[in-house]
């Protein structure tokens, strides 16, 4: 029985650089209990979807399974529907942080697909393919019973499985990196790794938290360095850390930056981190291990839109974390939201010339599109927020109480000369936002 794994398109108009750790995990976890799983990065090979078909005719898999997030939802439909089209009984799937957290819009919204695979997949994923061995096939499987889906039934309507327990031990999963024939790493310029997976904290605004369920995972450090030297050996000299935030576990934290530093002493890294989980003795090992820039979010500085928002940082603290972070020699970029409640335009104006101050090397400004499992989608009512279309599975634009969303728009569109980014801001760090609304012209890419 043969599985494909695709990364899809994203809507850059280059190739990713890093290697897709979803499906790599998932591939290395039906890889060791001999299931025959290949992984197609789309978001990195940019085939045509022509040329996608045609795979997809050879190849016969199956199972067609997708990691899908936002920014690629548009193309993973049109993936689910080029796998129908092409193979009707074959099992279409999507997983990641947007089935997590809309199964059901996303069962509304791609006809063609037959499931979602809620939180961790590893287990959910093989249990699917195990039982539709059992069936004999993909039309005699009973979806009934799987924890960890929501899925189409013979209505068409969704169905919601129970939850599936998380992993307690990430060591206990088998590597990607350490599974013979996952990556082809000679296409990629930047190693992804994982050394966690969830996060504690309780941004209103973030629904990184909900794709775990609330809880924080650790990886061992002996196998994130074994990840490591095989990545390193490939000729790859540039890392990103996708942990939600690196710098909040400080015990595993200093001994692989030691042992970066004393192995593989020619690299760049990077990673996500918070202004209040940072301090000189762990900027300098960082440092010392290679790190060259950090993304942080500082998002809004006011008060009390910061602590309706549970973010706990203030203005001194990032002001004193920030020159640390300099101090050190590390670069830094900095997130900003527009339009957060409680924020009018001069409140934004002030976090604006306030982030400015701080000499950044770059900066990001995201318009506020509420995220599905977040406090502040929730309790939109509470906050605020008023939505003015339903966009389905989409994001959805909201006003608030003090700005229309245009003016939202207006303002971030401002920022890139504000903040002197110039054509790489507007029409790269736009183009994640203006591809939602079917505009962008990389969606050529997806036909």
């Amino acid at each position: 029985m043969a599985v494909l794994l695709i990364n899809p398109y994203i809507v850059h108009p280059f190739p990713s650089p890093y290697t897709p750790l979803g499906v790599g995990y998932l591939a290395a976890y039906l890889r060791e209990h001999g299931i025959a799983a290949e992984v197609l990065d789309l978001a990195n090979n940019r085939m045509s979807l022509g040329a996608l078909r045609a795979h997809i005719e050879k190849t016969r898999p199956s199972l067609v399974g997708m990691s899908v997030h936002y920014s690629n939802l548009r193309s993973s439909a049109k993936i689910a529907k080029i796998a129908k089209e092409v193979s009707p009984e074959c099992v279409t799937v999507m997983g990641g942080s947007w089935p997590s957290s809309i199964p059901h819009r996303i069962i509304e919204g791609v006809p063609e697909l037959d499931a979602c695979v809620r939180h961790e997949g590893e287990a959910t994923l093989l249990e699917i393919v195990r039982r539709m061995e059992a069936a004999g096939g993909a039309t005699r499987l009973d979806w009934a019973g799987i924890a960890g889906v929501t899925w189409r039934g013979p209505d068409g309507r969704a169905r919601n499985n129970r939850d599936r327990a998380l992993v307690p031990d990430l060591d206990a999963l088998p590597s990607p990196y350490l599974t013979e024939g996952v990556y082809d790493l000679t296409r990629y310029k930047v190693g992804s790794l994982l050394t966690a997976r969830g996060c504690h904290m309780k941004c209103g605004f973030c629904a990184a938290r909900e794709v775990y369920q609330g809880e924080l995972r650790l990886s061992g450090v002996d196998r994130i360095v074994a990840e490591a030297r095989v990545i390193y050996e490939a000729g790859l000299r540039e890392f990103v850390f996708f942990d939600d935030t690196f710098s909040i576990h400080p015990k595993k934290s200093l001994p692989l930056l030691r042992a970066f530093r004393d192995e593989m002493p020619d690299v760049a890294l990077q990673s996500n981190a918070r202004f209040d989980s940072v301090n000189p003795e762990l900027l300098a090992e960082m440092k010392a291990a290679g790190f060259y820039i950090l993304n942080l979010g500082l998002e809004t500085i006011t008060k009390a839109t910061v602590k309706a928002m549970a973010k706990g940082v203030n203005e001194q603290q990032v002001e004193k974390s920030h020159a640390w972070i300099k101090e050190a020699g590390i670069k830094t970029l900095i997130n900003l939201i527009v339009g957060l409640p409680g924020d009018d335009r001069d409140a934004i104006m002030r976090t604006f010339e306030f982030a400015k101050t701080l000499g950044a090397n770059v900066y990001t400004v995201h318009v506020l599109r509420p995220f599905p499992n977040t406090d502040l989608y929730r309790n939109a009512v509470h906050h605020g927020l008023s939505f003015a279309t339903d966009e389905g599975m989409l994001l959805r634009r909201a006003d608030t109480e003090e700005m229309r969303y245009e003016e939202m728009l207006d303002l971030a569109k401002y920022a890139g000369d504000y903040f002197e980014m110039g054509d790489f801001y507007n029409k790269i760090l736009m183009a994640e936002r203006i591809d939602i609304y079917g505009t962008h012209p990389t969606r050529s890419l997806m036909g």
